[in-house]
């Protein structure tokens, strides 16, 4: 052995190290294919569940469950990686890696759970394969709101703008994939519903339309009391100047009508109310401005799913149930406050302009 290594010019420890080597129970082409299976581009299928939802950390528990179950029970499988990643009202995330850690998880802090991300990776070896190949499968939810996300969103924009579940799974199998996500589409179907108020969203989606005719009625009764104010100003005024020239001499009358017209134009009372008018007009303005704008906060309602992993998100979505009776009362003593002070409104100038001008 000396003599060997002396006759090639190696060192004894550069001679051990030649020796050593990594030995894969596989052949070439097998290997090729299993790192093909690791790094190759595979297939997508994604979809969504439009909705709103109510979860908790029970329906989380029991996603996980079925897909392991059923990944198991069809082929040679081993999960390699499992993700949990939740999303919080104040732009913070928490990513745990085990379902037994999620279990344990409980979150100290007072703030509200807004979505998840699960995400499994799995090498599966199929019954028509020789060795096994890289799956993922990535649920997302979100209860509506715009969220922090600090990884890039799993599917592209679309989804940007979906409430409820979307769903996406990188295969090599197109059966399996699809077998999946079928599993996971129904499963998800199946989810509790959030309590919304179906009418206080149909409000709330056709408020702009429900303002406009609200502030158009609230102008016709503005005009109505104005004209009818105006009426009653031009009576009263034919009525004084019918009992004034009733006094006079059939001489005197025509030289006393010129007069007292002069008089009632040099006075002022005749722009007085018109320029009354004009400040009515504005007033009322500005009060069915206010009024809109008013209204328009109280019908606004977000109909929002629930993700019930902290305290203080049941406590926010209990509250929301709450309001939902509040708010059908805030509109209604909305809507005869805006009357009220409409029709008060025509009153006080009637008043006024009888009285003062």
């Amino acid at each position: 052995m000396t003599d060997e290594i002396f006759m090639s010019g190696k060192t004894p420890s550069q001679q051990e190290e030649q020796d050593y080597a990594v030995l894969l129970p596989c052949s070439p082409s097998s290997f090729y294919d299993f790192i093909s299976g690791l790094l190759g581009k595979s297939q997508t299928i994604s979809g969504h569940v439009q909705g709103f939802f109510e979860i908790d950390r029970d329906d989380i528990a029991n996603i996980f469950q079925l897909l392991d179950q059923r990944i198991s029970q069809q082929n040679e499988a081993r999960l390699i990686q499992f993700s949990i990643l939740i999303e919080y009202s104040d732009s913070t995330t928490v990513l745990i890696n085990s379902i037994d850690d999620f279990y344990n998880y409980a979150e100290v802090r007072p703030r509200e759970s807004i979505g998840f991300q699960l995400s499994w990776t799995y090498l599966i070896k199929f019954i028509d394969r020789n060795v096994p190949e890289k799956q993922t499968i990535e649920i997302d939810f979100r209860d509506s709101r715009k969220r922090y996300r600090p990884l890039e969103p799993i599917g592209g924009r679309f989804e940007e703008s979906y409430v409820g579940f979307y769903y996406r799974i990188h295969h090599t199998a197109r059966s399996w994939g699809v077998d999946l996500a079928s599993l996971i589409e129904g499963h998800l179907q199946t989810a509790r519903k959030a309590k919304i108020s179906e009418r206080l969203l149909w409000v709330s989606n056709n408020k702009g339309w429900i303002i406009f005719w609200t502030a158009l009625v609230l102008f016709l009764v503005a005009n109505a009391g104005l004209f009818h104010a105006i009426k009653s100003y031009e009576r009263l005024q034919l009525a004084t100047f019918n009992e004034h020239i009733s006094n006079l001499a059939n001489s005197d009358r025509v030289v006393d009508i010129v007069t007292y017209i002069a008089k009632q134009g040099l006075s002022g009372s005749v722009a007085i109310y018109m320029v009354s008018v004009i400040l009515y007009m504005v007033v009322m303005a500005l009060i069915i401005g206010v009024f809109c704008a008013i209204f328009e906060s109280i019908l606004y309602y977000e109909a929002k799913g629930a993700l019930l992993l902290t305290t203080k998100s049941e406590e926010a979505y209990e509250q929301r149930q709450n309001a939902i009776s509040g708010s059908w009362v805030n509109a209604t003593l909305s809507m005869i406050g805006a009357l009220t002070v409409g029709v008060a409104s025509n009153y006080v100038f009637l008043w006024l302009t009888t009285h003062w001008v």
